[in-house]
């Protein structure tokens, strides 16, 4: 998982940085090609077919641990009794499926998109598991981990939100649990070996864990184990966006770093078009050259980036510029983070290729806070 992760990362960074510069050239042909239907339509055939490629990265890195996650707080068990008449059609009549809840059970921060595909994947699974007929349980509970406890693989003191999917199928031998989630391993005639790696990268992504336990002849069961959730606030960053353009504008200066010459010109161009005053850098060094020079308001920074990544560069920003706002950007995210500020960074990473408005509601929402 890790050699596939680092390689569709890697892919994805580039394939993301090329999709950038498609957009964000479309956003600048929207603002100034003449207001023809055609021309329109073709700049919205642009656009789909860019989001398009979007969506077909964010599936090459479901693979890997390596999407930043569009998460948001989520009931399972309000999830799991709106899917269970979907998932028992999906399943087929010889499947009898079950869900056991518990009581006042916490809220999981997770996609929730990524979530239902894991839940669905395991449930054909067991499909495919049990000859004739059979029953699939969903079990959810409440843990609470101490030091002291016997704690599974992935997981460490704190509290989880359990969730058992037990099937009644012909279990497995030793030597397939071994390999459940290799990547392209399957035992069957016509699977693709892809669909439990997509879990086990979706439960890396949601910094939880998944344990697997077979017995042959009785069937198999899943444990997924989910951090619970202590948010108090979830304004999700694509919800910043916003209609009216004006509210958008500005004239601080921005500093944009990135080490895609093609992206800094589009960047300048786009946050230049709404009256701030932009400066570029390409790698970290120039980026602290700048700020050693200017007076800067706010850093917008990739994060994968030759010598220093843009959780260093923020952390030295962190350090001399105290008050100076910076926000991530990133398509592959393989940073663990450690200290207080880079996960608060992790939290408001903002997804490449990005919608400018969305960067711009966000850069709007900051520099506006600091002024009240």
């Amino acid at each position: 998982m890790d050699a596939l992760g680092k390689l569709t990362g890697g892919l994805a960074h580039d394939y993301n940085n090329m999709l950038g510069i498609i957009l964000g050239y479309t956003e600048l042909l929207d603002m100034t090609v003449p207001d023809s239907p055609t021309t329109r339509d073709y700049v919205s055939k642009i656009k789909e077919a860019s989001q398009r490629g979007v969506a077909l990265t964010k599936k090459m890195l479901s693979l890997s641990r390596q999407q930043p996650t569009q998460a948001a707080k989520v009931d399972l068990n309000e999830m799991l009794k709106e899917q269970q008449q979907m998932l028992q059609k999906t399943l087929t009549a010889r499947i009898n499926v079950k869900i056991e809840l518990a009581q006042s059970l916490w809220d999981i921060w997770v996609d929730d998109g990524d979530l239902l595909d894991a839940i669905v994947n395991l449930s054909i699974n067991a499909m495919h598991a049990t000859s004739t007929t059979g029953t699939l349980t969903f079990v959810t509970l409440n843990k609470r981990f101490s030091e002291k406890d016997f704690l599974p693989v992935g997981v460490s003191a704190g509290d989880y939100v359990l969730l058992r999917v037990q099937d009644t199928g012909v279990g497995m031998e030793k030597e397939v649990l071994a390999r459940v989630f290799d990547p392209f391993y399957t035992t069957k005639s016509d699977g693709s070996g892809l669909g439990l790696s997509q879990v086990y990268g979706f439960m890396g992504r949601s910094e939880g864990a998944v344990q697997v336990e077979s017995v042959i002849g009785e069937g198999t069961c899943f444990t997924l184990y989910f951090p619970r959730c202590i948010k108090q606030m979830e304004n999700h960053k694509d919800e910043l966006a916003v209609d009216d353009l004006q509210m958008l504008e500005g004239t601080e200066s921005i500093l944009v770093v990135d080490d895609e010459l093609e992206l800094l010109e589009v960047a300048s161009e786009l946050f230049s078009g709404y009256g701030y005053q932009v400066h570029t850098a390409i790698s970290a060094a120039v980026a602290l050259k700048i700020l050693d020079e200017r007076k800067i308001d706010f850093v917008l920074s990739d994060v994968v980036m030759p010598e220093a990544d843009g959780y260093e560069l923020a952390a030295i920003i962190q350090y001399k510029y105290p008050q100076l706002p910076v926000q991530l950007v990133s398509g592959y995210n393989e940073r663990v983070s450690t200290l207080h500020f880079d996960k608060t960074l992790k939290e408001n990473l903002i997804s490449k290729p990005y919608s400018t408005r969305i960067v711009l509601a966000r850069i709007r929402e900051i520099l506006d806070a600091k002024t009240v």
